[in-house]
């Protein structure tokens, strides 16, 4: 997912019914039934901005995730949900925990470390220009390999791509500069949702 880009998700398992709940409890009732949730509206003032943790890749230490913002929310009867999501930024999670586990839902809660914004910016031109991850080559390659008529010219080509755009983003070089200033990040900052 991309910074500032919307996305929707229809919640159904019932740890995702919790979270949203958890998320909008205290909002008024049109706010948790399609009306888009303005931060600045005068009624929302003095509640916490409706933000949570989404990581859909591996949930580990200093796995990168983002923080999202609720921007419309249609809590239906069943329980189940209809979110319109924004990611305002990127995080590490720095440790992670089952909330509430007598509960039995596996709800994931953590604490979260802003990412600086040279980093935040390297990882939004990488999903832009669509880089394949490591695991995104092995999973093409074993569905396209020798029987979807690659020959060993193109694996190898594909396979050198891979290395030097996973080379770079490891020592922070982007096609544009040659070196990165890590001087935004300021390492006081934590954050802790639930997600």
């Amino acid at each position: 997912v991309g910074l500032d880009e919307p996305f929707g998700l229809h919640f159904f398992e019932p740890r995702y019914r919790r979270l949203i709940r958890s998320v909008m409890r205290g909002y008024p009732a049109p706010y948790t039934n399609g009306e888009p949730i303005e931060p600045d509206a005068p009624d929302l003032a003095g509640l916490p901005p409706p933000l949570f943790i989404y990581a859909n890749t591996r949930t580990e230490y200093r796995s990168t995730a983002v923080i999202v913002r609720v921007q419309k929310c249609v809590i239906n009867p069943s329980g189940t949900a209809d979110v319109l999501l924004v990611p305002v930024s990127h995080v590490w999670l720095e440790s992670i925990w089952e909330d509430q586990p007598r509960i039995g839902d596996h709800l994931y809660a953590a604490q979260v470390m802003p990412m600086p914004k040279s980093h935040s910016d390297r990882m939004e031109n990488m999903r832009r220009r669509n880089v394949m991850t490591e695991r995104e080559f092995f999973e093409f390659v074993i569905r396209n390999g020798a029987g979807g008529g690659l020959d060993r010219n193109t694996l190898e080509h594909l396979a050198q791509h891979l290395g030097a755009e996973i080379g770079r983003a490891a020592r922070g070089i982007d096609d544009d500069d040659e070196e990165e200033d890590d001087s935004d990040h300021d390492s006081g900052d934590e954050q802790h949702a639930s997600g």
